[in-house]
């Protein structure tokens, strides 16, 4: 009797700790043939059950992955799709092609430097790519020279932009705050911005960094109403405009970040299509072309350069145009060859 009742209080341990969600191997110790009945039915019984609990949890869990990698999938899907018409969009107009890259690539770079953790420097980026969504729905004659146009209109349209952007993308929930970092990347610290005319703090701190961000890319890129300035003269910018324009710490980090910036190479177009770079103080009569997302920007000399004035080239990149350009169209493959190879000479010899 006393084996009997010893059986029956392990039995009664181990439906407590089942009961708390506790499951060990225990109960297995009960099913043996020195158990008495009817604690070894009782114990087989349960131990039974602890499989089946197993097996379950083990296919939801596995059901659980399924789901969350669909998921995954199709927000990734959702993000390319939502990705390739802001590209689209951006591709409208010449001056702003990659401008939502660059936004994003320089938001990431301050959101980091802010101190700001992995998950939302990823988000501030989302939405540096995205700040421009709402301008999907101008009209192609918006993009065009504003003469002869209503200027209230233009404006009242362009204003529009960052509502109608977060208003497509507001059931997005895997987006969270970004859609409110793109809602208010043209707000201002002294509450004369849009939409909402919010203040300091009341900014998202996303907002505020996009913000910086968009202006610096905005001052330093060609746009049919100025010329592209240089990284020191747009630093000054917002520097100028921090407390009022923009959030100061954020005007502040972004100082920081300059130095991992591509920096603003100066490239040649030597005859026949050829690229070279060369130093900040030989850049006379230099204009801007924007260059590649993420890339330094070309500057193109006027045609005519006498190379012979320049005792050492600094090459930052070389760019060949080869059959896609109409230039070559039709061009003899030895004679390209030739070419290339002696650009490659007169490149490193210079090295």
């Amino acid at each position: 009797m006393e084996h009997a009742s010893n059986d029956l209080s392990r039995l009664l341990e181990i439906i407590a700790e089942v009961t708390a969600g506790r499951y060990s191997g225990r109960v297995m110790g009960l099913t043996g043939p020195e158990t008495a009945e009817p604690v070894r039915t009782i114990a087989e019984a349960i131990g039974l059950m602890m499989v089946n609990i197993e097996v379950r949890e083990y296919q939801l869990e596995t059901l659980v992955k399924k789901l969350q990698s669909a998921n995954a999938q199709i927000r990734d899907n959702i993000i390319a799709s939502v990705t390739a018409m802001a590209k689209a969009l951006a591709a409208r107009d010449a001056y702003t092609e990659g401008h939502a890259e660059r936004v994003s690539q320089l938001a990431a770079l301050v959101a980091a430097e802010m101190g700001l953790g992995e998950e939302e420097v990823k988000r501030v980026a989302l939405a540096g790519l995205l700040h421009d969504i709402g301008k999907i729905g101008f009209p192609d004659s918006l993009f065009l020279p504003h003469e002869g146009k209503n200027p209230k209109e233009i404006v009242q349209k362009i204003t529009r932009h960052p509502v109608t952007g977060a208003e497509i993308l507001k059931n997005l929930g895997f987006l969270g705050e970004a859609v409110a970092y793109i809602r208010h990347h043209h707000e201002r610290p002294d509450g004369r911005g849009y939409p909402d005319g919010l203040k300091g703090d009341d900014i998202p701190l996303g907002a505020r960094i996009i913000a910086v961000a968009d202006a610096f890319d905005a001052i330093t890129t060609d746009r049919p109403y100025q010329k592209g300035r240089t990284f020191p003269e747009a630093v000054a910018i917002l520097k100028e405009g921090a407390g009022t324009k923009w959030d100061p710490e954020c005007a502040a980090a972004f100082e920081r970040i300059i130095p991992k910036i591509p920096s603003q190479a100066v490239s040649v177009k030597a005859p026949r299509g050829r690229l070279l770079s060369l130093p900040e103080d030989r850049q006379s009569g230099i204009r801007l072309e924007p260059g590649p997302p993420g890339s330094a920007k070309l500057r193109w000399l006027k045609p005519g350069i006498d190379f012979a004035t320049y005792k050492r080239l600094m090459v930052d990149r070389v760019v060949f145009f080869f059959a896609a350009d109409s230039e070559y169209k039709g061009m003899d493959p030895a004679e390209l060859k030739q070419l290339a190879d002696g650009f490659h000479r007169r490149v490193t010899g210079a090295l």
